[in-house]
C-alpha cells in the first residue's frame, strides 16, 4: 500500500448532498484551562489566537465575535483580539471563531475557535482549539506545529489537550452538527481521526481527559495521579518521547501524526501505547460525542470510538 502524504490527507473531504464540503482533514490542536475568568489567562490566551492570526491571516475569510455577528476578515485585517480581551473585566465571557471558508456553511482546513467564560462559583474549562491544512505545514520549518503546541502549552498551562489528524467542519454550529453523521465511515477506518468536540468536552470532562492523539497534554495533576514524570517515562520508549513544559508534560506517539487504517490491518501501535498509559485519568463518559448516523446508537459509538486505542 502507498504511504499517506500530507497532500493526500489534504484530499480528503467529504461533501453533502448539496455538495457543499462538509468537512475535510487538518492538523489541529486542542487545548483545555481553568480560571478562564482571570485576566493573566485571557491574556495568554489571546497572544496565541494574535500568534495564530498572525500565520494564517491571509487565509481567513470570516470570524465570529461574543454578539454572534458575522464578520469579514478582508475588511478588518488588523483585528486585535488581545485588545478586545482586555476590556472585558471578570464576569465577561468572551467567544470567537475564525474560517477560511468562502461559504460559512462550508468546512474548511483553516479554523480557530476559543471560549473564556465569566467568573462564577463554578470553575468552568474554556477551550482553544486551531487548525492548518497539511499543505500549510509543508511551507513551514520540520516540527513546526509540535513546536507550536509546546509554546501554547507553556504559555497557558492547560489542563489537558491534545493534537493530531483532526475532521475540521464549518464554523457555523448547525451546518457542523448536521455534517457529523457524514464522517461516522472516515472514523470507523481510521483511528487516527480526532473528534474535537471542544464544547462537550469543556462541560462534561471535569475529572479526567478525553483520550491521546499524536500529541497528548496532561498537566501535573494528572502527572502525578499517573505517578509522576519518571513512572510516565518508565512506560514509554524511544517511539514516544516526553516533553516537559512548566506545568505538565507533552507525550509524542510516534514521529508524526498518522491515520492508520483498519481496513488494511494498519494499527497505531504508539497511539496505543500512550492510550494505556493514561487510560487511569481517562473521563468515565457516557454520553453522546457526535451526532451519527440513522440506526446508530451514538452512545454506544462514543464508547466504541473513545476506547479505540485499547
Amino acid at each position: 500500500m502507498k504511504p499517506i502524504t500530507p497532500k493526500d490527507l489534504d484530499t480528503i473531504k467529504v461533501y453533502d448532498n448539496n455538495g457543499k464540503l462538509a468537512a475535510c482533514l487538518a492538523m489541529g490542536v486542542t487545548l483545555y484551562f481553568d480560571k478562564t475568568y482571570s485576566k493573566q489567562i485571557r491574556s495568554k490566551v489571546a497572544k496565541c489566537i494574535e500568534q495564530y492570526l498572525s500565520l494564517t491571516r491571509a487565509y481567513l475569510r470570516w470570524y465570529y465575535l461574543d454578539d454572534n455577528k458575522r464578520r469579514d476578515m478582508q475588511v478588518n485585517p488588523t483585528l486585535s483580539v488581545m485588545k478586545i480581551v482586555e476590556r472585558l473585566d471578570e464576569y465577561d465571557s468572551f467567544f470567537c471563531e475564525f474560517t477560511g471558508a468562502d461559504d460559512m456553511e462550508q468546512a474548511s482546513p483553516f479554523n480557530l475557535s476559543a471560549l473564556l467564560h465569566f467568573k462564577t462559583k463554578f470553575d468552568e474549562i474554556g477551550f482553544l482549539t486551531a487548525s492548518v491544512p497539511f499543505a500549510f505545514l509543508e511551507q513551514q520549518p520540520p516540527g513546526f506545529f509540535k513546536k507550536l503546541v509546546h509554546q501554547w502549552c507553556q504559555q497557558i498551562c492547560p489542563l489537558h489537550g491534545y493534537s493530531g489528524i483532526y475532521v475540521a467542519f464549518s464554523a457555523e454550529q448547525g451546518a457542523a452538527m448536521g455534517s457529523e453523521p457524514l464522517i461516522y465511515p472516515l472514523l470507523k477506518r481510521f483511528p487516527g481521526i480526532e473528534i474535537n468536540a471542544s464544547a462537550t468536552v469543556s462541560v462534561f470532562f471535569k475529572q479526567g481527559i478525553k483520550g491521546v492523539n499524536w500529541l497528548t497534554v496532561l498537566s501535573d495533576k494528572y502527572v502525578e495521579r499517573l505517578g509522576g514524570v519518571e513512572a510516565l517515562q518508565k512506560g514509554l520508549d524511544e517511539t514516544c518521547p516526553l516533553y516537559t513544559y512548566p506545568g505538565g508534560v507533552v507525550i509524542q506517539a510516534g514521529p508524526y501524526p498518522q491515520l492508520g487504517d483498519l481496513e488494511q490491518g494498519i494499527n497505531l501501535k504508539e497511539y496505543q501505547k500512550v492510550y494505556r498509559l493514561v487510560k487511569p485519568v481517562q473521563e468515565d463518559y457516557k454520553s453522546t460525542i457526535m451526532k451519527t448516523p440513522e440506526g446508530v446508537d451514538g452512545k454506544a459509538f462514543a464508547q466504541e470510538w473513545l476506547h479505540r486505542f485499547e
